[in-house]
């Protein structure tokens, strides 16, 4: 008797992320070009729906701090308590990261 291998699910988890009649997109490369789709990514085990829709969310802005904020990730690496000058910082670049948001 031959034993089957059953493969694992793989789920997707996409968010629509909506603010004040504006959208969440992300930027991609593909063999086609460049595409905008919604944060999106597969169910790790254990995670709830809710949770994973979250993480979406939370990796775009890592993201986006990381690529355009890195002294901000730094700052929060390096003190452990919020300055006024990292609170700027921050507020600067959620408002940044908030005028990704397209209509």
């Amino acid at each position: 008797m031959s034993e089957r291998i059953l493969a694992r699910p793989s789920v997707t988890v996409a968010t629509i992320v909506e603010r004040d009649g504006r959208f969440l997109f992300v930027e991609e490369e593909t063999r086609a070009g460049r595409k905008l789709n919604q944060p999106a990514g597969h169910l790790e085990s254990g995670e709830s729906l809710p949770a994973a829709a979250v993480q979406r969310y939370e990796h775009e802005l890592y993201s986006f701090l990381e690529a355009k904020y890195a002294t901000v990730l730094s700052g929060f690496a390096s003190k452990p308590e919020l300055t006024d000058d990292l609170k700027a910082a921050l507020d600067k670049a959620l408002a940044d990261f908030a005028k990704v948001f397209r209509t």
